[in-house]
C-alpha cells in the first residue's frame, strides 16, 4: 500500500523515517473533488452573526460560493449534508515548533485532527529555509500550511556581539526567514536584533531578556511577543512597584555568557542544553527569583495593568499568551497533565522524559514554590483579561510541539476562557486575527467566497461557548474534506505509528 504524500514526502527531504500505519495512511483518502456543503451554518467572525442553511460550493481548493437554501452546482459534485453544523474558518496555531522535527507527520495528523490548518513555526534552521526558498517545504494540499519561518534561534552564541548579531539576522534575512526569533538575548544585544531587523524590513518576535520592559521593546520594532515575556516580564509591568521588582530581575546563567560560546560546535552544546531546559524551564528558578515571582503577584494593580495595557495597545503591536504552555510548567505534577489521555500521542521516549521531569519536579519544589507560581498563574490570567479588555492585539499559541500538536491549541482555549474572554473573543484570534497578523485576510480568517476552503464543522455554536471549539464534526483543508472517521483514524494511526516502543 502506497505511503501517504505528506508521508513520503518527509522521507524524502531527511525530515524523518515514515513508518506505514493504518491512521497515517487515512490522509490519503481525503478527496480534493468540488465540494457542496449544504444546510450549514455559517459563523461571521467579525460580529459573531449566524447565517444558518447555506450552501457553500467548493472548487479548486477556494470558497466559490455561499447561498442560502439549497443550490444547483452545475455539474456532477459531491454533496455533504452539514445540516446542524457550525463552519468557521480552519484554526490557525501561531506558536508550534514541528518542523524538522522526526515526529513531524504524527504533528500534522494531529493538527488536522484537531481542526489546525495553518501555524506558525516558532523556530527554523538553515535546512529548513533552503527547502522553504525551493518550495519544498513539506506541506501541501492536505496538510496544514506554515505561513512563516524563521530562521535559527538567537541565542547568546549568535548574537555575542553587535558585528556578530548583525551578520546572524543579515544571514536569515538572505535565506529567507519570514521573522527573527528572538531566544536568549542580552539587553544590549537586544536592541541590536530590533534596529538591524528594522533596517531589513523583518519582523521580529519571541522573547524579552527578564529585566527589559515590553513598551520599549515593542516600540523599538518587536512585532509579537511570546508567552508574557517569558516568565513574569509582562506580569512586572502590572505591578505598582515595577521599577523596584523589574531592578531585581535575575542575570542569565553563567553558561550563556560563557567564552566557550565561541568555540566551534558550542551551537550543538546549546542546543542539547536547551533541551533539557525546556522541559520545563522553572526547574532553573532560584529562591531569589520565587521570592521575586511571589512579591511581583502579591504587588499586581489592575489599575496599574490597564494603563500599561493601554499604552501597549496602541503600539499595535502582538502577544502571544500561551497560557496552556505556562500553566503546565507551573501545574507540571497534576492529574490534570500527567494524567490526560492525551499523552497516548506522545512518543514513548519524550514521555519517558517527561516523566523524569515531573518526578524531579515534585521532589525539587516546596509548598512555598508551588503557592508562588499559582498565584502567577492567576495573576496572568488577570493580565491577559486586561489585555484584551484594552484592545491590545493578541493571539492563540500552544508552543506545542511533537505528541501536544493540535490538542494544545485546543487547551489554550480553555485557558483563554478562564481568563474571561468570550467565546467569539477565542475564535477570532484563532482565525480572523491570526489572518490579519499574516497579512493574509483575502485567504483565510474568515468563511466568504475567495478564501481558501480551510474550514472546521463544528457541532454546536462556537460564540456561546467556547468548549463548543472542542466539538469537530469535520474539517476542510485546502478543499480536501475530512470526516470525522478520517479525523479519528488519524488519531488512532498516530499511537499506532509507534508500535511497541518503551
Amino acid at each position: 500500500m502506497t505511503l501517504p504524500r505528506f508521508c513520503w514526502v518527509l522521507c524524502l527531504l531527511g525530515f524523518g523515517s515514515c513508518t506505514e500505519s493504518p491512521a497515517l495512511r487515512e490522509v490519503s483518502r481525503a478527496t480534493a473533488e468540488p465540494i457542496l456543503l449544504t444546510g450549514v451554518t455559517v459563523v461571521n467572525t467579525h460580529t459573531g452573526d449566524l447565517a444558518p442553511n447555506q450552501s457553500i460550493l467548493i472548487k479548486d481548493s477556494r470558497i466559490e460560493s455561499i447561498t442560502t437554501g439549497p443550490t444547483d452546482p452545475g455539474s456532477p459534485i459531491r454533496t455533504i449534508d452539514a445540516t446542524g453544523q457550525f463552519a468557521v474558518p480552519g484554526f490557525m496555531d501561531m506558536h508550534v515548533h514541528v518542523l524538522g522535527e522526526p515526529d513531524l507527520p504524527q504533528s500534522v495528523a494531529l493538527m488536522l485532527a484537531n481542526g489546525v490548518t495553518g501555524f506558525r513555526q516558532m523556530r527554523g534552521s538553515p535546512e529548513i529555509l533552503a527547502l522553504k526558498r525551493r518550495d519544498q517545504l513539506p506541506i501541501g494540499n492536505n496538510e496544514p500550511a506554515p505561513v512563516l519561518v524563521p530562521g535559527d534561534l538567537l541565542t547568546p552564541i549568535n548574537t555575542r556581539n553587535a558585528e556578530v548579531t548583525r551578520a546572524t539576522i543579515q544571514a536569515q534575512f538572505d535565506a529567507g526567514a519570514d521573522f527573527i526569533k528572538i531566544g536568549l538575548v542580552s539587553a544590549e544585544m537586544l536592541d541590536v536584533a530590533l534596529a538591524t531587523a528594522k533596517e531589513l524590513g523583518l519582523p521580529a518576535a519571541g522573547h524579552l531578556p527578564a529585566a527589559t520592559a515590553p513598551l520599549p521593546a515593542v516600540q523599538a520594532g518587536m512585532l509579537s511577543i511570546e508567552h508574557l515575556g517569558p516568565g513574569l516580564n509582562v506580569l512586572t509591568s502590572c505591578a505598582r512597584n515595577e521599577t523596584q521588582l523589574r531592578a531585581r530581575a535575575p542575570t542569565p546563567p553563567g553558561f550563556l555568557t560563557s567564552p566557550l560560546l565561541s568555540l566551534p560546535y558550542a551551537d550543538r552544546l546549546l542546543d542539547l542544553i536547551l533541551a533539557q531546559i525546556l522541559v520545563n524551564p522553572v526547574m532553573l528558578t532560584s529562591a531569589e527569583e520565587f521570592a521575586r515571582m511571589h512579591d511581583i503577584a502579591e504587588d499586581f494593580d489592575e489599575a496599574t495593568c490597564r494603563q500599561f495595557a493601554q499604552q501597549l495597545a496602541a503600539t499595535h503591536s502582538w502577544q502571544v499568551p500561551t497560557l496552556s504552555r505556562i500553566k503546565k510548567q507551573y501545574y507540571a505534577n497534576t492529574p490534570e497533565f500527567t494524567d490526560t489521555p492525551d499523552n497516548r500521542y506522545v512518543r514513548p521516549q519524550q514521555l519517558a522524559i517527561t516523566t523524569d521531569m515531573v518526578n524531579k519536579f515534585s521532589e525539587a519544589m516546596t509548598q512555598e514554590n508551588l503557592a508562588a507560581m499559582h498565584a502567577t498563574y492567576a495573576k496572568d490570567l488577570e493580565v491577559v483579561r486586561v489585555l484584551n479588555d484594552a484592545g491590545v492585539n493578541l493571539l492563540a499559541g500552544s508552543d506545542s510541539g511533537p505528541g501536544n500538536a493540535g490538542f494544545g491549541l485546543h487547551d489554550e482555549f480553555d485557558e483563554l476562557s478562564h481568563a474571561g474572554l468570550s467565546a467569539l473573543r477565542i475564535l477570532q484570534m484563532a482565525t480572523l486575527d491570526a489572518a490579519t497578523f499574516l497579512n493574509r485576510t483575502d485567504d483565510f480568517g474568515e468563511v466568504a467566497p475567495g478564501r481558501i476552503a480551510d474550514l472546521v464543522l463544528l457541532d454546536a455554536d462556537p460564540t456561546t461557548d467556547a468548549q463548543h471549539l472542542h466539538r469537530i464534526h469535520a474539517v476542510v483543508r485546502g478543499g480536501f474534506f475530512y470526516s470525522r472517521a478520517d479525523l479519528d483514524s488519524l488519531l488512532l494511526g498516530v499511537v499506532s505509528s509507534y508500535g511497541d516502543e518503551d
